[in-house]
C-alpha cells in the first residue's frame, strides 16, 4: 500500500464499517488490465480480474492499469447498491468504497455513484493502487476503536481471504470485540 496516497480515516465514530469493492462488485465496468511489452509499450493481451489474480508479469512485460483511471461505462449491480444504500441510511454505519484503482479514479467513482442516486456525502472512496485491502481495513479498525462490526463485499476471493486473515489476526492480537462478515460477491447471489 502506498502510504503517501492512501488516507486512513481516524475520525469514524460509527460502530459498523461497511466496505465495498467497486469493479465487478458495485458495477460491471468492463475495464481490463493491459499487459504491455516493456521495451515497445505494445499491448500483448488484456486480463480480467480473475486472470490478473492468477498472473504475474513475465520478463519484459508490465501491467498497465490505465483503463481503470475513469469510469467510462459501467453496469450497476443493483442488488449490491441496494445493500450499500441500507448501510448509508444507517446512522451507525460508515461506508467506504475501497478500490484497487488508483487514487486518480476516486472522483470518477464518486460521480458514477451520484449518477446512480446513491448519497455520497458521508461516503469515503479510496483508491488503493492495487494495495492490500486487508492492510487498509486493518489500519482503519486500529485507528477507530468505535468499530465493532465489519462488513466487506468484494468479487475477488483473494481480497476476501486477505481481509479475513488480517482483520482476524488484529482481532486476536488486540483482544478486541469485533464481528467480521466478509463475502465474495458472485453473479448468482443476485438471484
Amino acid at each position: 500500500m502506498n502510504e503517501s496516497k492512501v488516507v486512513i480515516p481516524g475520525d469514524i465514530h460509527e460502530e459498523v464499517l461497511a466496505v465495498f469493492d467497486f469493479d465487478e462488485t458495485i458495477a460491471d465496468t468492463h475495464a481490463k488490465t493491459v499487459v504491455r511489452a516493456k521495451n515497445s509499450g505494445k499491448a500483448l493481451r488484456r486480463l480480467n480480474q480473475k486472470q490478473l489474480d492468477a498472473t504475474a508479469p513475465k520478463s519484459g512485460e508490465e501491467f498497465d492499469f490505465s483503463e481503470f483511471d475513469d469510469v467510462d461505462y459501467a453496469e450497476e449491480k443493483k442488488y449490491i447498491t441496494d445493500k450499500m444504500k441500507i448501510f448509508i441510511d444507517d446512522p451507525n454505519a460508515q461506508v467506504i468504497v475501497a478500490t484497487a484503482r488508483r487514487e486518480l479514479a476516486q472522483d470518477s467513482i464518486q460521480r458514477y455513484l451520484n449518477f446512480l442516486g446513491i448519497p455520497t456525502e458521508s461516503l469515503i472512496v479510496q483508491g488503493l493502487t492495487g494495495g492490500s485491502k486487508g492492510d487498509y481495513i486493518q489500519e482503519i479498525i486500529k485507528k477507530n476503536p468505535s468499530i465493532k462490526k465489519l462488513y466487506f463485499f468484494d468479487d475477488s476471493e483473494a481480497n476476501v481471504q486477505d481481509v479475513w486473515k488480517k482483520v482476524n489476526n488484529f482481532k486476536e492480537e488486540s483482544r478486541r470485540e469485533l464481528v467480521i462478515k466478509a463475502a465474495q460477491m458472485k453473479e448468482d447471489m443476485a438471484r
